[in-house]
């Protein structure tokens, strides 16, 4: 090959190569040789997902219990196996029920309130903790102004974090002993900002939400969807945060009501919601859900996903938005979904 055709070719194989989502990279890997080394260079560039503590479910003989976790695991996209994150140390405790973000250009970690300890001795308490890209440890950050479980934690795009709604441990008026928690739904949400790194208290939601699905949209403001109520509904109800005017306001519903669910942001600006529960506190209904929808900003509508494989529903899951698509990690059972044939 003359030096011409291989400098063109070293200009045009990248721009091909970003064009390519995950399962196109994936089949090239085993055209040739040298496609292999293309499509693997490619791949490796890539963001890896993470998993960051959370719960494990263990059996046993009088049944089963959610572990918290101190692991942090990474995703090899290229085998889509999880493997233990070498870079990232894992959590100082273990930790269920929190809320975790990633900082912008990869360059760290938060995660802040939820469960520390064992399942025999557990922790209700709202400690924050960051990583930085390259350390070897987590440092810690103020604590919470509330102590919150199952919130929504998100990146505003700079080095602000926002903590919203959750549930927190409150006492149960019933337990005639006082040795009895009952969980309270927040609609309280803070903000972590330099100077200082100080926790402060933002317009509030609504109403109180936790298990809600939650993403910084290009606009910079922040949709916050489904999520379940005070007396355990699932909602339908949608809202945008705007933190330039610290003010909220509405958006069209979901089709379904939903919380539990996976989420994140598409490389092409939209949000998609995956699987979860329905629960009616009146019919006494409850469903796992297999389906998902996606937000697009600029119709200001819902759209309907593929659902799931039958049987496998998303509950508790998480989602991060990879190369034409994105991945449902947790819940029963890791799956890739690809945008352009809309199937998994």
């Amino acid at each position: 090959m003359s030096a011409f055709l291989m400098e063109l070719r070293d200009e045009i194989v990248p721009i091909v190569l970003q064009h390519l989502d995950l399962v196109q990279l994936s089949q090239l890997r085993r055209v040739c040789r040298q496609c292999r080394t293309w499509a693997a260079m490619e791949i490796t560039s890539m963001p890896k997902p993470l998993a960051v503590g959370g719960l494990r479910w263990e059996e046993h003989a009088l049944g089963h219990t959610a572990q918290p976790q101190s692991q942090v695991l990474e995703l090899d996209l290229s085998t889509l196996r999880w493997n233990g994150a070498v870079a990232v140390p894992a959590l100082p405790q273990m930790r269920g029920f929190h809320g975790v973000c990633a900082l912008p250009g990869c360059s760290g970690l938060v995660v802040a309130g939820g469960v520390v300890g064992s399942h025999e001795a557990p922790t209700h308490q709202g400690s924050a903790i960051r990583w930085a890209a390259g350390d070897e440890q987590w440092t810690a950050l103020p604590n919470l102004l509330v102590a919150r479980e199952s919130a929504a934690l998100v990146s505003l795009g700079d080095s602000r974090v926002l903590a919203i709604g959750g549930v927190k441990r409150v006492q149960d008026s019933d337990d005639d002993e006082g040795a009895g928690f009952g969980e309270e739904p927040l609609s309280s949400v803070e903000l972590l900002a330099p100077p200082g790194d100080a926790w402060r208290l933002q317009a509030p939601m609504p109403a109180p939400r936790e298990a809600m699905a939650v993403g910084l949209l290009r606009s910079g403001k922040i949709i916050v969807c489904g999520g379940r109520n005070d007396e355990n509904d699932a909602l339908d109800s949608v809202l945008l945060f705007d933190p330039a005017a610290n003010a909220w306001a509405g958006l069209p519903s979901l089709p379904e009501a939903r919380y539990c669910a996976a989420s994140c942001v598409l490389e092409d600006g939209r949000f998609a919601v995956c699987g979860g529960m329905r629960y009616d506190s009146q019919s006494q209904e409850i469903a796992n859900l297999t389906d998902g929808v996606i937000f697009s900003p600029e119709r200001n509508a819902w759209s309907l996903m593929a659902a799931t494989p039958a049987g496998v529903n998303r509950l508790g899951g998480s989602a991060a938005a990879v190369r034409g698509g994105l991945v449902c990690v947790g819940g029963q059972r890791d799956l890739l979904w690809r945008a352009q044939t809309d199937s998994w």
